[in-house]
């Protein structure tokens, strides 16, 4: 639904990049609404949550985001 922000739970069990499709049907546009969660070792998850906070601190609107993954 245009404007509501939708969450999905993941329980990592082996590393790797995983698709993400849209499980609801929500209208126009809805085949598209694909993303993809990242599993990293905690060691690597530590040093981009440690990057994106700091991104997130010198960027207007607040920033963070997954592009480094």
């Amino acid at each position: 639904m245009p404007g509501i922000t939708t969450h999905y739970r993941a329980t990592p069990d082996r590393l790797g990049t995983y698709p993400i499709v849209c499980n609801l049907l929500c209208g126009l546009g809805h085949s598209l609404m694909r993303s993809a969660v990242h599993v990293l070792p905690p060691a690597r998850f530590q040093q981009w949550l440690s990057s994106s906070r700091s991104a997130a601190g010198s960027q207007p609107g607040g920033g963070g985001g997954g592009a480094g993954l």
